[in-house]
């Protein structure tokens, strides 16, 4: 079957089943991350901060063989970002379906782009470390940026839940919603050092809190002694093909002067405990290989250990020409 022989559309409302046939093929034949293909969502993508759209190649019999997603940033500081993700199914490589999918991404992301008025536009594409894929986003402009890998713990530990030691002058308690805007304040300013960050606004914060994934009562806050908050984890409840969810650590962050101090390893020993609680077998987070300040020693230190890794790749899209213009 050609490209031609299949059907190009978004998806719809009951393609839920369809989709997660596809993306468990690709991700087995792979051996790739469940996060990596339906949507990484690192800590510098928010979730809530995205307007999605999605296009799918169907057999004659509805099944879908490709499937590619585009979700814009409207709330990003400029330039804004798109960022890309998709696949398609083994038995259907090599027949120009997957460069079907990315050209339709960066017509999406151009119109997008002249829908914000034509401003410069950063498009991000997340992949496996896939030679095929990567030599399709290398040729048609994108460049290697970042490569972030996942990490799990198996739960419950070998050494079960301890007592977790008390850091001078922090007390961890449990997130509350009454503190929101004061944690987003001190997400803004704990990783306004980190590579790629942009300001997190109240909008998308809100769609954040907000999402069926997210679980409050897994989050903790670092309060110092003034009652401020100077560290916080937000945890969610990530949906997973084999363990159905997983404990997964979204953001975890402390204010600089805090630093140094334990409190990031307490912040996510408490998480653990938690996940414990709720027996959940998998606790799972992403981090930046490149990161500076401490993270991967921190995480190797309470048993995560690395499983796949998700390539980032970007292309710059320069200023649309204003309408009329030569």
């Amino acid at each position: 079957m050609g490209v031609g022989e299949v059907r190009w559309a978004p998806l719809q409302a009951d393609d839920a089943v369809r989709v997660r046939a596809l993306l468990t093929a690709s991700e087995q034949f792979d051996r790739a991350g469940p996060r990596i293909l339906h949507g990484w969502r690192h800590q510098l993508a928010p979730i809530g901060d995205e307007q999605t759209d999605t296009l799918a190649a169907r057999t004659a019999d509805g099944r879908l063989v490709a499937l590619g997603w585009v979700s814009a940033r409207p709330y990003d500081d400029p330039p804004r970002r798109v960022f890309l993700a998709g696949t398609v199914h083994p038995d259907y490589r090599g027949r120009g379906l997957g460069r079907r999918v990315l050209d339709w991404q960066l017509d999406a992301a151009r119109r997008w782009q002249r829908e914000i008025g034509g401003d410069p536009i950063t498009v991000v594409a997340s992949t496996a470390p896939l030679p095929d894929v990567h030599a399709l986003l290398s040729c048609t402009g994108f460049e290697r940026e970042r490569v972030f890998a996942e990490l799990s713990l198996p739960l419950p530990r070998d050494e079960g839940p301890g007592p977790n030691p008390a850091i001078a002058g922090a007390t961890l308690v449990a997130f509350s919603a009454d503190r929101a805007e004061e944690v987003r304040v001190v997400l803004n300013t704990a990783f306004a050092e980190h590579w790629g960050t942009r300001v997190l606004q109240t909008e998308p914060w809100q769609a954040v809190l907000g999402s069926e994934t997210f679980r409050p009562a897994w989050s903790r806050l670092a309060l110092d002694g003034e009652d401020r908050v100077v560290g916080f984890v937000l945890n969610s409840a990530a949906p997973h093909p084999t363990y159905g969810r997983v404990g997964w650590t979204d953001q975890l962050g402390v204010l600089p002067r805090w630093r140094g101090r334990g409190l990031g390893a307490a912040l996510m020993r408490d998480s653990l405990d938690v996940f414990e609680a709720k027996g959940l077998a998998l606790a799972g987070l992403g981090l930046d290989t490149q990161n500076p300040f401490g993270a991967p020693a921190l995480y190797a230190s309470l048993g995560y250990r690395p499983g796949f890794d998700v390539h980032l790749f970007t292309r710059t899209e320069p200023a649309l020409a204003p309408p009329g213009s030569r």
